[in-house]
């Protein structure tokens, strides 16, 4: 029976932090053989007393605190330093595992695990049925993913969805992969960053469909869009390489964004581009739509979720622009 350390950083989430550690309390497995290690990244309200006051009686749990926000991958970097076993179980502050989760990782031969079936622990709103249905179009095999166990390698990275969400590293695979990160900032897309790295230290990856966690979306519509709004950033980071498979459109939406500002001063033109776009809406839409609800759903959402990453991909590209001055 294997030993673990569960890492669990959290800023902010009040409203999920303690149902996911009672998911953690409630494992299938001996306490003495694993324990829990909350990074605290310098909440601002009242998370880290709602951990504190649940954790009194558990002695296998224990907090701890950044003296300022230093984003997800420097605390879970911190998480593993203070780590005391060598198998790492990583889990976000919304998300819940399973009570055999540890049980079916122990059986396991892998060095990273991530899961290949996310699952909502209530019916899909329209911003889960949106998000889900982009990711499907995006990455083509992923619906099959989730029927399937599936290796990821640097030839087939890019083919794949994948997350951190919840994941699965040896230690010594972990530490060696983070601390390889050139810019593990809070702007950075840590999560695939991460798991591209790691393939320098491990031949693969295992996406596993019996890998299951439940996650709690975001319900409030404002932090969903601030949420769109920052993963901006984070794909520009990625997948602005020559190479990338999202290149050439990052290309067009910067040049896009020149043609919008000229166009503004030609107000006849504007009027014949937001005509086109009002078609493409509709297209859109259809494209990724399988019933009636999804179609109204996209056909209300694109315009507003799309308007706020498009804003985090121009604020990324503006980020970008020292590196291209080096």
């Amino acid at each position: 029976m294997k030993n673990f350390s569960i890492i669990v950083p959290v800023y902010n989430e009040p409203e999920y932090i303690i149902q996911c550690l009672k998911k953690i309390d409630e494992l299938d497995y001996p306490k003495q053989n694993y324990e829990v290690i909350i990074i605290n990244d310098a909440s601002t309200d009242q998370t880290k007393t709602k951990i504190k006051n649940f954790i009194k009686t558990r002695k296998h749990f224990k907090i701890r605190t950044n003296p300022k926000n230093l984003g997800r991958i420097k605390s879970r970097q911190r998480g593993a330093e203070k780590s005391k076993f060598d198998n790492l179980l990583f889990v976000d502050s919304r998300a819940e595992i399973s009570s055999d989760t540890l049980k079916y990782l122990s059986s396991q031969n892998e060095k990273i695990i991530i899961p290949s079936n996310i699952e909502y622990n209530k019916t899909k709103s329209g911003l889960d049925l949106f998000f889900n249905n982009i990711k499907g179009r995006i990455y083509g095999a992923g619906e099959a993913q989730t029927e399937a166990t599936i290796r990821i390698t640097k030839n087939n990275f890019d083919k794949f969805s994948k997350g951190t969400t919840a994941c699965f590293f040896e230690k010594e695979v972990f530490l060696r992969s983070s601390r390889s990160l050139k810019d593990p900032s809070k702007n950075s897309s840590d999560d695939i960053k991460l798991l591209e790295k790691s393939l320098e230290f491990t031949k693969h990856i295992s996406s596993d469909k019996n890998f299951r966690i439940k996650y709690n979306s975001r319900d409030n519509f404002i932090k969903a869009l601030r949420h769109t709004f920052n993963r901006g950033p984070k794909f520009v980071d990625y997948y602005f390489k020559t190479g990338k498979k999202f290149f050439p459109h990052l290309i067009s939406i910067y040049l896009l964004t020149l043609i919008n500002i000229f166009f503004l001063l030609k107000p006849i033109i504007f009027l014949y581009e937001i005509a086109i776009l009002a078609i493409l809406l509709v297209g859109w839409s259809l494209q990724l739509s399988k019933t009636v609800r999804e179609f109204f759903t996209c056909l209300y959402l694109i315009p507003i979720i799309g308007t706020a990453f498009y804003l985090g991909i121009i604020k990324g590209l503006i980020l970008k622009l020292p590196h291209f001055s080096r």
